[in-house]
């Protein structure tokens, strides 16, 4: 919820027509907040019919927020922990700050309940804890340059030596 940018609603619900084009406020950072109308993302007939988009940490909201070109705020630190953007729980582990919004959106009148819904959560094999999913610069190294070299040098010392360089390289 710290890294909302948005909220989606589908274009044809009509329960939600005058809100197109509006803006909502986030209730801990003040943050405006504007309602996109997204029929790829929302099924109108699915809970409330609206969407909180969290690009940073979501990868459904980000394809979202790339249609919409919505801000992305990570609100992680790398090892978990809320970082600047989150506010007052800025430090805070982020399941703990989980059970700690809710009792700030219940102190504020805001809080409607929870429910249970089936969704895929990632976890990692090693360590069982829940990835997080989050932006990152990433990079790539371009190796056929080196393996064709490494090859090379492999051809060139074979009756030196029994390795012999895989025939399917490059």
């Amino acid at each position: 919820m710290l890294g909302d940018t948005a909220v989606a609603i589908h274009p044809e619900d009509a329960r939600y027509t005058s809100y197109h084009g509006k803006k909502v406020r986030h209730p801990f950072n003040g943050r405006l907040l504007p309602i996109v109308l997204d029929a790829e993302l929302v099924d109108m007939s699915f809970g409330t019919g609206c969407v909180k988009i969290t690009p940073a940490q979501a990868p459904n909201d980000f394809a979202t927020a790339k249609r919409h070109d919505l801000e992305m705020i990570n609100i992680f630190t790398d090892v978990g922990a809320i970082n600047e953007n989150g506010g007052p729980y800025q430090g805070m582990k982020r399941f703990d700050v989980r059970t700690k919004i809710v009792k700030d959106l219940e102190a504020l009148g805001l809080y409607r309940g929870k429910q249970d819904n089936p969704m895929r959560v990632p976890v990692c094999s090693r360590s069982k804890d829940i990835i997080e999913p989050l932006v990152k610069p990433q990079w790539w190294v371009d190796c056929s340059k080196m393996a064709a070299d490494a090859c090379q040098v492999g051809d060139e010392t074979a009756a030196k030596t029994p390795l012999r360089c895989p025939s399917n390289r490059p």
